[in-house]
């Protein structure tokens, strides 16, 4: 939760600062904690993929065999914190989108936010919506942003309000009101 408090901060500074094209990467890291969220909410063992994936990160960085051995039996070592029983390894984060049901945004939303590069990268930072397409007629970066930067404003508080409310849900009725008034407000500023 506190690392799509931190996303959200950071878009919010690119977009002050009209970094429109960094928004995008900023909005694609928000959604990866966001599915996690999701996943430890309908099973707490997930906890234990998110491990794997962090000793294997940092077994492929060291370079002994004996340090990788090391982070392999420590990756094993937190399994027993969570499920005794079962061997889990790192998964892709297409897999990750799979298990929170959320597979047609891995197609759509988060591969659009993916292209950062390329082509498509030099495009979506010069290329303002509405104007002239010409690319010798565009400056270096553009002044407003695209459609996908605006669009990501409504993902990010969708993010976070979701999250606020797994969290208030553990907590008391009194929490999970406030949560859903600040959607209503939210949600009729919108219209």
């Amino acid at each position: 939760f506190a690392s799509l408090i931190e996303h959200s901060s950071g878009f919010l500074a690119l977009m002050e600062s009209k970094s429109f094209s960094s928004t995008q990467t900023i909005a694609r890291a928000a959604l990866e904690v966001y599915i996690d969220i999701l996943n430890l909410k309908k099973n707490g063992n997930y906890a234990n993929y998110l491990w794997a994936e962090y000793y294997d990160r940092e077994k492929e960085i060291v370079k002994s065999n004996s340090k990788k051995k090391y982070f392999r039996a420590k990756r094993d070592e937190c399994y027993k914190l969570y499920d005794k029983n079962s061997n889990f390894e790192a998964i892709t984060i297409s897999q990750k989108f799979n298990m929170a049901n959320f597979k047609a945004a891995y197609k759509s939303v988060y591969s659009l936010l993916s292209a950062h590069s390329g082509i498509f990268s030099l495009l979506n930072r010069i290329i303002e919506n509405g104007e002239v397409n010409k690319l010798s007629q565009q400056k270096l970066f553009k002044s407003k942003p695209s459609e996908t930067e605006i669009f990501a404003i409504s993902l990010l508080c969708n993010f976070l309000l979701d999250a606020c409310e797994i969290i208030a849900r553990g907590h008391d009725n009194k929490a999970l009101e406030f949560v859903n008034q600040l959607r209503t407000v939210l949600a009729s500023r919108s219209s």
